[in-house]
């Protein structure tokens, strides 16, 4: 049934100003009844945004701490490897200048007495 039809059957049960009254009234109830239901489903939407919001900033805030202490054990593993490197180095080079003062030779160190 259309508007029309509608405000023609109330005109004619009530008469044309009971319906020029309360077919705007009706209209008005059941408009601010929707727009009420709406208003609610908004404002649950609303949350809901904001919830998963939260929850996605948690989770790269997380993500973001898990990050920093993977690159603080990282660091601290560079640096043991570093030291590590540096004795190594310090080996070497004294390996390297016994070598080339011929310390390594057994007859200059007095091991072994020349023929």
């Amino acid at each position: 049934m259309n508007m029309w039809n509608l405000l023609a059957e109330v005109a004619a049960r009530w008469g044309l100003p009971a319906a020029i009254v309360i077919l705007p009234v009706a209209i008005l109830y059941f408009w601010s009844k929707h727009n009420k239901q709406q208003g609610q489903l908004f404002r649950e939407a609303l949350a809901q945004q904001k919830e998963q919001a939260k929850q996605m900033t948690d989770m790269v805030q997380l993500m973001i701490h898990q990050q920093q202490e993977q690159a603080q054990h990282n660091f601290k593993q560079i640096e043991r490897m570093l030291e590590q490197l540096q004795f190594l180095g310090g080996l070497v080079g004294r390996v390297e200048n016994k070598i080339d003062t011929n310390q390594t030779c057994p007859v200059v160190r007095g091991e072994l007495k020349p023929r």
